[in-house]
């Protein structure tokens, strides 16, 4: 049964997915910090996760 509702509930687990790895790489990115732009990319990548992670849950 490969209908449409099967491939948006596997479009939403990916994004799931890419959304907690953005946001977990974000915070080793703001832990692992020497300084300089590192917090702002870090930043950058936690929201887009949380973004992602958002877009993932709405129906």
């Amino acid at each position: 049964m490969n209908g449409p509702d099967s491939h948006q509930r596997r479009l939403q687990s990916s994004r799931l997915i890419a959304g907690l790895i953005l946001v977990a790489v974000a915070a080793l990115m703001f832990l692992l910090d020497n300084g300089g732009i590192t917090v702002a990319g870090a930043v950058a990548m936690a929201i887009l996760g949380i973004v992602m992670v958002a877009i993932s849950r709405r129906e």
